[in-house]
């Protein structure tokens, strides 16, 4: 398996600790950044293969991070497609104002928090064609229950 770098983009560094003990356990590098600006310069910067993005993040949201990048793309100034999973506390109040979110912010998914790090490990997996999933277990971390 190849080892790939993952962005984790939360201000909350408990989350943060946890997907990346995930990540690691799933064999791969593990950046972070604690706020949006920050997340869009280490992205543009370090092309990693995956992102993992907050929505409630200081100086910039998680929807504008990923539609700057997601532009950056698209006009060729990083060289790959980068997915983008959004972690988010933050449902709407119609299926409308969801869809226009999704598509406004060009995420590839969304998770709702509380999410459990089985369904996150899963997910990264496939994002990423990797076989094996890593189990809460293995990680030593429970369910991200936080609520933001």
């Amino acid at each position: 398996m190849d080892r790939k770098r993952i962005l984790v983009v939360d201000d909350d560094r408990f989350i943060r600790r946890a997907v990346r003990c995930l990540i690691e356990c799933l064999g791969h590098e593990c950046l972070e950044a604690e706020d949006g600006e920050e997340g869009c310069k280490t992205a543009l910067a370090e092309k990693p293969d995956l992102i993992v993005l907050d929505v409630m993040l200081p100086k910039v949201n998680g929807y504008e991070v990923s539609r700057m990048i997601k532009e950056e793309v698209r006009k060729g100034g990083v060289g790959k497609n980068i997915p983008i999973l959004i972690v988010t506390a933050r449902r709407t109040d119609s299926e409308e104002r969801e869809e226009f979110l999704r598509t406004w912010s060009q995420a590839d998914e969304f998770i709702y928090k509380p999410f459990d790090l089985d369904h996150l490990s899963d997910r990264i997996s496939e994002f990423l064609g990797a076989g094996e999933a890593c189990s809460r277990e293995a990680s030593g971390e429970e369910e991200i229950s936080l609520r933001r």
